[in-house]
């Protein structure tokens, strides 16, 4: 796919363009973008190899106890905007000025040599500029899960630009809408797939206090059928500048987690308190005995502590991960932790709005 822009890009800017010579690379293009146009990133989803491998890496390596690489909030929206200078680097250099690169410092390049299933070209790529460039980028995928996607890409910085953009959304018609969540519920990995993609798009000042009042009022019910029950110490008018729905989500998860994963006549404690301009959370539950690998892994896609026991309390190891990412787009902070390894608190700040 980047080699079919590069090769129209660099026919179009020496003025050698043809419709017939570049009919497959066009067709290629064409078909990728407009799909991307309606569906979102799918080729990042379902036909990247470079994907793939990330993904076997970062399975493999949750099989094995090692340190986690958590990337501040601030410093990973920083790092996502790599890929454009990538991306702009490869247009403007080595497409249109045409500045010569030695083709061994390309990762592309290399790995198509290592999955050539010649010999003697998989040795010759082994010492390469190229070879230890995709090393780095899977040793990284081994401690961040699309280590490379997330932050070099060229083509994920297009798709996004692309999707971000698409004139095809799944929408619901609000004057019928009863706001039961159930579509956000079912459909949760196109929801985190949006957050990651895009800011949040309805930004408000709304009171964060009032809000998660009413959630746990929301939750007394079920907390009193399961013979468990909610403490809360909340800080009166705290306002918060955000995507209300999302942070109500947001919300939902954390009290839904902490009641569907805590012993019966347990108590989840709701603590919100400024902290040097910050907006503090702090939700708190005992649980079953948690040790620190579990804890690091609690906001990777589709972990689950204890797959029988969640067969039975239903869901996909996918609610953390949502919250983590509202809270990342909200230029916010999330994390996990344990003191006596027979509870769990769940820590968010985010930025106090001024009003």
């Amino acid at each position: 796919m980047l080699n079919a822009l590069g090769n129209v890009v660099t026919a179009l800017t020496n003025g050698e363009f043809s419709f017939e010579s570049l009919a497959a690379q066009l067709i290629t293009i064409a078909v990728v973008f407009f799909v991307t146009a309606i569906w979102g990133r799918f080729f990042c989803g379902y036909l990247c190899s470079f994907g793939s491998l990330q993904e076997l890496f970062f399975w493999i390596s949750k099989k094995f106890p090692h340190k986690r690489i958590t990337v501040p909030a601030n410093i990973d929206r920083v790092l996502q905007y790599l890929k454009y200078v990538v991306v702009a680097f490869i247009a403007v250099a080595l497409w249109i000025m045409a500045i010569p690169m030695d083709a061994s410092l390309s990762p592309w390049g290399i790995f198509g040599m290592l999955t050539s299933g010649n010999l003697s070209v998989m040795s010759a790529a082994i010492f390469t500029g190229g070879f230890v460039l995709l090393l780095v980028f899977f040793i990284g995928s081994v401690f961040i899960e699309r280590f490379f996607c997330r932050y070099f890409c060229p083509l994920g910085a297009l798709f996004t630009l692309v999707s971000g953009k698409r004139f095809y959304r799944i929408q619901r018609d609000e004057p019928a809408c009863t706001h039961c969540g159930l579509c956000e519920r079912t459909c949760e990995l196109i929801f985190l797939s949006r957050m990651e993609e895009e800011r949040p798009a309805q930004m408000e000042v709304f009171c964060l206090s009032e809000l998660l009042t009413s959630t746990i009022q929301s939750f007394d019910g079920v907390a009193k059928m399961q013979n468990k029950q909610i403490s809360s110490n909340i800080q009166p008018n705290l306002f918060l500048c955000g995507d209300k729905k999302s942070i109500q989500k947001l919300l939902t998860i954390l009290l839904d987690n902490a009641l569907k994963y805590m012993p019966s006549q347990g108590v989840v404690t709701c603590e919100l308190a400024t902290q040097k301009n910050q907006l503090k959370l702090l939700v708190s539950n005992p649980s079953e005995t948690l040790n620190k690998e579990q804890i690091s892994r609690l906001f990777d896609r589709f972990y689950r502590t204890d797959d029988s026991r969640n067969s039975q309390t239903g869901g996909y190891g996918l609610g953390l991960s949502i919250a983590q990412t509202i809270v990342t787009a909200h230029k916010g902070k999330i994390t996990a932790y344990t003191t006596d390894e027979s509870s769990l608190t769940i820590s968010l700040t985010l930025p106090q709005a001024r009003l």
